[in-house]
């Protein structure tokens, strides 16, 4: 089952150079443990404990480093939360119920 994890930081308080590179530290960890990428969600092929408790691991082990700088995760973090993907609608794309399929020629 996939499962995403979103993240939200707080640009609006903090030096944009200061979340960008919390963004792409905890990118790297989220990547690392073997989500896909795409913006801000992170997707993996996990039942949702285990993707939920894996990027729970990430984030703990980036406050980790952070707090030997001096510094916490939580202070720029807004949002982080998962779901499963099957839960989300793209809704660029007509409702599957508009979406004729035909057989044959």
């Amino acid at each position: 089952m996939l499962y995403t994890i979103e993240v939200d930081l707080d640009y609006d308080n903090h030096p944009c150079d200061e979340v960008h590179d919390i963004f792409n530290r905890l990118r790297r960890k989220l990547l690392t443990a073997g989500f896909r990428g795409d913006g801000r969600r992170f997707t993996i092929n996990l039942p949702p404990t285990e993707a939920r408790q894996l990027a729970r691991r990430c984030m703990e082990q980036l406050e980790h480093n952070l707090y030997g700088e001096g510094r916490s995760l939580y202070r720029y973090v807004r949002e982080y939360y998962g779901y499963p993907t099957t839960c989300a609608d793209n809704l660029l794309l007509p409702p599957t119920c508009a979406i004729e399929v035909r057989h044959g020629a």
